[in-house]
């Protein structure tokens, strides 16, 4: 019996080895190198790489599942993992039926503010006239964490109506969370 077995293990080898030579055959140092990618991709884990989304615009809308509401942000910080507030200084677009606001809010001053200082939609119907609060990055960067001012003098339970988006290159959502609960600051993890 253990001379069959013998024989049988020499045909396999031998086997393996034509096989080897002729097709470039089963290279075990591709499989543990596969087998790395693979289980690094399962649990998206980038080696070296920083956390949260890479993301080029951040977007404040009303939630379609709710009903229409104000859009109004005193301010709005967005985070890398090392803590850098992003959007300092940046831009802000956005549409508005107070032609003549410029609002501050990206300015760094991180507090509440009372109206006129803050973006206020002034419709508060942002599902059907699709008003909304937008601010690109000029590169796009991982933002881990988005931090919005409420409105200092009324109605801070309009935030409840709204969603965060964190949009990409062409301007598809990446990730949404909408605010659950509100506050003067509302931090959204991502």
């Amino acid at each position: 019996m253990i001379i069959i077995l013998l024989i049988f293990l020499i045909f396999y080898l031998i086997y393996n080895i034509l096989f080897i030579e002729k097709f470039g055959g089963f290279n075990i140092n591709k499989i543990k190198i596969n087998t790395k990618k693979l289980y690094r991709k399962k649990r998206n884990v980038r080696k070296n790489s920083p956390k949260g989304y890479l993301t080029k615009s951040i977007r404040v809308r009303i939630n379609p599942e709710k009903e229409d509401t104000c859009i109004q942000i005193s301010q709005i910080a967005a985070y890398n993992e090392s803590g850098k507030n992003l959007l300092k200084g940046k831009r802000a677009y956005f549409k508005s039926i107070f032609s003549n606001i410029t609002p501050s809010t990206t300015d760094g001053i991180l507090k509440t503010k009372s109206f006129p200082n803050i973006y206020l939609d002034g419709t508060c119907l942002g599902n059907t006239t699709g008003e909304f609060f937008i601010v690109h990055f000029d590169i796009p960067v991982y933002v881990t964490k988005v931090v919005l001012y409420n409105r200092e003098d009324c109605c801070r339970d309009r935030a409840l109506n709204l969603i965060i988006e964190l949009l990409n290159d062409e301007n598809n959502v990446i990730a949404a969370k909408p605010i659950e609960f509100y506050s003067d600051k509302m931090e959204i993890l991502f």
